[in-house]
Formats: C-alpha cells, structure tokens, sequence
C-alpha cells in the first residue's frame, strides 16, 4: 500500500468551482483499479490550499490512473488552480500506527 499527497492551491474566490470539479474528478480517480480511498483535506489556517490523500494498493497503480485516463487529464485541466503538486506528489509507505492508543489494525506493521 502507498499514501499519496497533492497539494492544491486554488484561485481566490474559486473555492466553490475547485470543490465541484474535484469532486467529479475523485469519483472518477476512485473507481480505478488499485485506488483504496482518497480524501480532500482544506487547510485551517489558508482556505485557497487544499491537500489530497488517496491510499493506492502501490505506486504503480497510481501512476497507470493518472497516466492512461483521458477523463482524469480532461478534468484536471479545468481546475481553478494557481498551483499543484502533482507533478512532484509525495508517496509513503505506511508503518505503524495507533487508533486511541491502541496499535492499529489496518495492516500497518506495527511491531517495528
């Protein structure tokens, strides 16, 4: 499994245009093969940055979703965006984690 991250920043006053093309987008995006989940973080503190999460079974899953869907390409170039990350996106592995102080159960190695 990867975790993936992007980072948005969208026009001033554009807001509401990016959430509804997004939105599109990641319905879409999440149907392909290897996509596990994603979800669209705004930052607290600057509205206009956005920052997107999706777990993919590997990086290779991701990358064939955003290299062969002409849909993913059409979308993406209608977003009100000043900037993105895209193409330099972050990719971890997960390792361990907890949920309450409990060792979480999602797989991740938690004996390291």
């Amino acid at each position: 499994m990867i975790d993936t991250f992007v980072i948005f920043r969208v026009s001033p006053d554009k807001a509401g245009e990016f959430e509804s093309i997004h939105r599109t987008l990641l319905a879409h995006m999440s149907e392909m093969p290897g996509c596990l989940d994603v979800e669209v973080h705004r930052s607290a503190t600057e509205p206009i940055e956005y920052m997107v999460h999706g777990r993919w079974e590997s990086k290779d899953a991701w990358d064939r979703a955003h290299q062969t869907s002409t849909e993913f390409r059409r979308l993406f170039g209608q977003l009100p965006v000043e900037q993105h990350s895209l193409s330099r996106a972050s990719f971890f592995e997960p390792v361990y984690g907890f949920v309450r102080g409990v060792p979480s159960s999602s797989g991740l190695d938690v004996s390291r």
